[in-house]
């Protein structure tokens, strides 16, 4: 290919993963500075930097890491004690930067040797309705047939590691990577080569555990009644923090929600 071609690939690349960055950068996915996406080529991989928001992300402050150096983490033998073995794989992801964006996502391994270009990782709360549940495997398995479902393993290095294995194990077996990850009490990957492709198998997860919320008679927002008027304490809120009460309404109260208080609690008994 070319090389004007391939940088206007690049690009376009850059861009589709800043637009799916800002789409499931939202509330109903992750929270806070939550959740890690990325875009890969045969020899380099751009992925969110450790400490920033989905939301916030540009096509300049993905970290661009060397796949090569990164896959080479997976040929050392590591060492036991925590602190030293974090300090190898720190010393191994700095290697392999090729930027000055910042340090890569502790994840950014596992999202190395998904084979698929894009990688969308969140946390949503109605897909951590299973995760989190005691019959969350055997519930994901008959939702979710072709996913990879994963016990609790700690982020970073160590779910990397364990992640390479169950991969390659998936990929004899099916003849191709899997395209969804269930991480028990973590959340949800997405790996696909088409922004269509995450957006479709994100809308089948959340389709399908919705419809298990609706069967069992859980709601998944909270109603909030009338707000009423209380301009004393307003007024006294502002007092108390001056300036920065610059805008203080009562929320009313929050109308008692049958059932589990969060979906976290699906399919528990």
């Amino acid at each position: 290919m070319p090389y004007t071609e391939k940088r206007s690939k690049l690009m376009d690349d850059l861009k589709t993963i800043v637009e799916l960055s800002h789409e499931f950068g939202t509330l109903d996915y992750v929270k806070g500075g939550g959740g890690n996406t990325s875009v890969k080529n045969e020899t380099t991989l751009w992925v969110k930097p450790s400490g920033t928001t989905l939301g916030g992300l540009t096509e300049e402050t993905f970290v661009t890491l060397n796949r090569n150096k990164v896959n080479e983490l997976f040929e050392v033998e590591t060492p036991a004690q925590p602190g030293a073995r974090e300090d190898l794989v720190k010393n191994f992801m700095a290697a392999a930067v090729e930027n000055e964006a910042g340090r890569p996502s502790v994840e950014a391994p596992l999202h190395n040797i998904l084979d698929a270009r894009f990688v969308v990782h969140t946390h949503p709360f109605l897909v951590n309705g299973l995760t989190c549940s005691k019959n969350g495997e055997a519930t994901a398995k008959q939702l979710f047939p072709d996913a990879l479902w994963v016990e609790y393993i700690d982020a970073g290095y160590t779910l990397s590691v364990e992640l390479k294995g169950r991969i390659e194990q998936y990929t004899r077996e099916h003849g191709k990577g899997p395209k969804i990850i269930l991480l028990k009490n973590h959340g949800i990957f997405v790996a696909a080569d088409t922004a269509d492709e995450i957006r479709s198998l994100y809308a089948g997860v959340m389709d399908a555990v919705k419809r298990e919320y609706d069967k069992a008679g859980i709601q998944t927002g909270l109603k909030i009644g009338e707000a009423e008027s209380a301009p004393e304490f307003e007024e006294q809120i502002q007092q108390v923090f001056e300036a920065n009460a610059q805008h203080v309404v009562s929320s009313a109260m929050f109308a008692c929600v049958p059932g589990p208080i969060t979906p976290f609690l699906l399919l528990m008994n």
